[in-house]
């Protein structure tokens, strides 16, 4: 891995790792709101559709930035990447199978 590789590499890590905690501490708190607001979100089309689209772009602008396959760090934040653009696809062509995927979807289906 060159050093622009790595540089790369640590910069989206930096920047991916904490959001990543603080959302999931964020849902892991207030798990019950989020599993009604999902299934909201996905149910709602316009709403759905412009979610799709930044995480569409999110998406695009982390693979146009990262997109190396050298090291275990650079291919888990490039398939990170990659599964964000399927996301932002899923999200705005199919919401509700996606939400039927979802963990939250289920929880909420069975209350």
């Amino acid at each position: 891995m060159s050093d622009t590789e790595a540089a790369a590499t640590r910069f989206c890590a930096r920047a991916i790792g904490p959001l990543m905690l603080i959302i999931g501490a964020i849902v892991i708190a207030r798990f019950s709101d989020v599993a009604l607001l999902m299934p909201a979100i996905l149910q709602d089309g316009p709403l759905s559709f412009v979610t799709g689209i930044f995480t569409l772009i999110c998406g695009c602008v982390l693979f146009a930035s990262h997109h190396h396959w050298t090291s275990a760090t650079g291919i888990i934040i490039s398939l990170l990447a990659l599964l964000t653009i399927v996301r932002g696809i899923t999200l705005m062509l199919l919401p509700d199978m996606l939400a039927g995927l979802t963990i939250v979807g289920r929880f909420a289906r069975a209350n």
